[in-house]
Order: C-alpha cells, then sequence, then structure tokens
C-alpha cells in the first residue's frame, strides 16, 4: 500500500510534505483490506 501511494524522491533525503488524498488512500486501503477510522473526536475541554 505505501509503495502505490508513495512517489520516488531524487535523493536519498526526507522530501518536502506534499499534498494527500484522502480518497485515494482510502482506495488504496480497502484494496489490501485495511481499515479506515474516522477522524479523533474533539478534546474533552
Amino acid at each position: 500500500m505505501v509503495s502505490t501511494l508513495g512517489l520516488a524522491t531524487p535523493s536519498p533525503t526526507l522530501p518536502e510534505p506534499g499534498p494527500i488524498d484522502p480518497g485515494e488512500v482510502a482506495e488504496e486501503c480497502a484494496r489490501y483490506g485495511i481499515p479506515v477510522l474516522g477522524p479523533p473526536p474533539p478534546p474533552l475541554d
């Protein structure tokens, strides 16, 4: 799943963060049988 969603980098350093498509991540997770949970609840102040 990670190799499907990841991108190659031009050098062996960490790349800058980029945009994430939640729909694409959910589709890939479903393909590999990985459950996707909702966002965490808000803090209980």
